[in-house]
C-alpha cells in the first residue's frame, strides 16, 4: 500500500473524516484536523495504537512480529528488540493487517 492509502485506511478504522475542504485534512472526534501521517510518526501510531481492543493486542502483537521479521522467528530477544523499535509504517502495517484492510485500495 502507497502512504497515502495507509493513512487514509487508518484514518477511516478510527473513524475520521476527510475535511470538506481539502483532501489532506481529517476532522478529529474533537473537531479539530490534522494532516496524516502514520506512517512516519511515532505520536500518529501512538494515537492508532489507542484504538486497538484488548482482545486484539495479541493479534496485532503476531502481525507486528511477522511485519518486522519476515524471515520468521529468530532468538526471542531480538524478535522483542525488532518489535519494541518496530517504525511507524511497520506498525501501520501490523494494524491494518490485524483489522484485515491490508491491500485495500
Amino acid at each position: 500500500m502507497t502512504n497515502d492509502q495507509i493513512n487514509k485506511a487508518i484514518a477511516e478504522e478510527l473513524g475520521w473524516k476527510r475535511h470538506p475542504k481539502s483532501d489532506n485534512h481529517w476532522v478529529l472526534p474533537d473537531g479539530s484536523f490534522t494532516v496524516l501521517k502514520f506512517h512516519v510518526c511515532h505520536n500518529a501510531v501512538a494515537e492508532m495504537r489507542k484504538a486497538i481492543k484488548p482482545e486484539e493486542q495479541r493479534l496485532f502483537t503476531q502481525h507486528l512480529l511477522a511485519v518486522v521479521n519476515p524471515d520468521g522467528p529468530t532468538a526471542l530477544m531480538w524478535n522483542l528488540w525488532k518489535t519494541l523499535n518496530a517504525t511507524p509504517r511497520q506498525q501501520a502495517e501490523a494494524f491494518l493487517r490485524m483489522r484485515g484492510k491490508w491491500g485495500e485500495a
